[in-house]
């Protein structure tokens, strides 16, 4: 099964009805509104590391924050925080901070909209669901999904195929996430 025919099971299962999948072109519009509209709320100010140009500049660019969003599902606020450089797109506690209000924001737009994207939601009560996990394409794959499926797989037995080399959307490579998982165990 695909993540997406696995989660829609699960969500159904756990008694979400109605709900809608969206992805990557869902989170560019929200962000061009969500901003906005964050930023009119007083003491919200976009950090001068997120300020560079606008929302299609370098660092600021759909793709990179919705790669970050990634990244944050996965991790609570002070763990994704305190993220060193080669581990985050964004170097600045500041930055951070602003793009984690950003993301649980977008969390909040997300459950009341009844939406669901499958590269950022957290299962609940999934931990050893199956003996063993096959992942192919594993460098694809978000980092949230690919932690869930950790805690899926009975005595984390998972097994990753992937070509590190290979070129990706995400420039957040998966490869050392996977080892750093692999040497847990």
């Amino acid at each position: 099964r695909t993540w997406k025919a696995f989660l829609k099971e699960e969500l159904e299962s756990q008694g979400k009805q109605g709900f809608e999948f969206v992805d990557e072109y869902y989170f560019r519009a929200w962000l061009s509104a969500g901003v906005k509209k964050w930023e009119k709320i007083p003491g919200n100010k976009l950090p001068e590391e997120l300020e560079k140009g606008d929302l299609n500049a370098k660092k600021t660019n759909f793709d990179f924050l919705y790669q970050e969003f990634k990244l944050m599902a996965s991790k609570d606020r002070d763990t994704y925080e305190n993220l060193g450089d080669r581990e985050s797109l964004y170097n600045t506690k500041e930055a951070k901070s602003c793009l984690y209000d950003l993301w649980e924001s977008f969390e909040k737009d997300l459950e009341s909209q009844n939406k669901v994207d499958p590269n950022l939601y957290k299962l609940k009560n999934c931990k050893n669901k199956f003996d063993k996990i096959l992942l192919d394409e594993g460098q694809d794959g978000a980092f949230q999904p690919s932690n869930q499926l950790w805690e899926m797989a009975k005595d984390q037995h998972i097994y990753i195929c992937m070509d590190p080399n290979q070129a990706t959307r995400d420039i957040l490579s998966k490869y050392g996430f996977f080892l750093a998982k692999i040497r847990m165990y």
